[in-house]
């Protein structure tokens, strides 16, 4: 900046970018005026105006945690045929549970007839070595799904934070379909020489297929391989999975 023409030059550092978001500015009148923080605005073209309101509700709420994740979908999913939605998607309340088919389901307290996607549904999907795999999170979806083990018929419902709110993944956006394999289990007392141990849910699956499927689909897979992980000390398999009819299904057939 040319010292002897103050008036000509804007600087923005971080925390001035913070402390402006922080008061909800908003773009410039022409001209510009040098002072922005006591403007309270911010130069038209600073960045894109949906990014800048992402930047304000997150500065400005702070304190509350109130602001919307990046992550946040703001789309409702289209769940799988053969499943009933329940409450909003995006609160604790939602559930998605799925509907027994024949005359001899269980009934349930409302009058409706449904089953376990983890104890009902069978592991094989065929006798040629297809496994069923229960889609939890469709591809590119961000709002941490899982069938909860404590609810009657194990619906599929939103994982909370510690703070109870609504989970979402903070570290990407998935680039598979999530899941589980039924009639499986990571039994907590079966531990390693290092004491990791399983983690007392079913077993996870990623499918690696060409397309997102529907929250609630049971579709046959082929099994290439597994992923052994630990996740804050407990044994985490990851099954990776390809569904019977991707259009590279007939070419692969593990993770090599």
């Amino acid at each position: 900046m040319d010292e002897s023409r103050p008036d000509d030059f804007i600087s923005i550092s971080g925390s001035k970018m913070r402390a402006l978001a922080a008061q909800g500015a908003t773009p410039c009148p022409d001209p510009i005026p040098n002072d922005l923080l006591a403007a309270n605005c911010i130069p038209q073209g600073f960045m894109v105006p949906k990014g800048w309101n992402i930047v304000c509700d997150y500065y400005q709420n702070l304190d509350t945690k109130a602001w919307i994740p990046w992550s946040k979908a703001i789309v409702h999913p289209s769940p799988a045929s053969g499943t009933q939605a329940v409450g909003a998607y995006g609160t604790t309340d939602f559930e998605l549970l799925f509907k027994q088919e024949d005359s001899s389901s269980t009934s349930s307290s409302s009058g409706g007839k449904f089953l376990s996607p983890w104890h009902d549904l069978p592991l094989k999907a065929n006798d040629q070595g297809l496994y069923t795999f229960v889609v939890e999170i469709p591809m590119y979806e961000t709002a941490k799904m899982e069938v909860s083990k404590e609810d009657v018929f194990n619906p599929i419902k939103q994982d909370t934070n510690k703070d109870g709110s609504p989970r979402y993944y903070t570290y990407g956006t998935p680039f598979f379909n999530y899941g589980l394999l039924p009639q499986t289990w990571e039994d907590p007392a079966n531990c390693d020489a290092a004491n990791h141990c399983g983690d007392n849910d079913p077993l996870d699956v990623m499918e690696v297929g060409s397309a997102p499927l529907a929250m609630g689909s049971a579709v046959g897979v082929k099994v290439l391989g597994s992923l052994e992980l630990i996740d804050e000390g407990e044994t985490d398999h990851k099954i990776v999975a390809l569904r019977a009819d991707d259009p590279d299904a007939a070419k692969i057939s593990d993770m090599v």
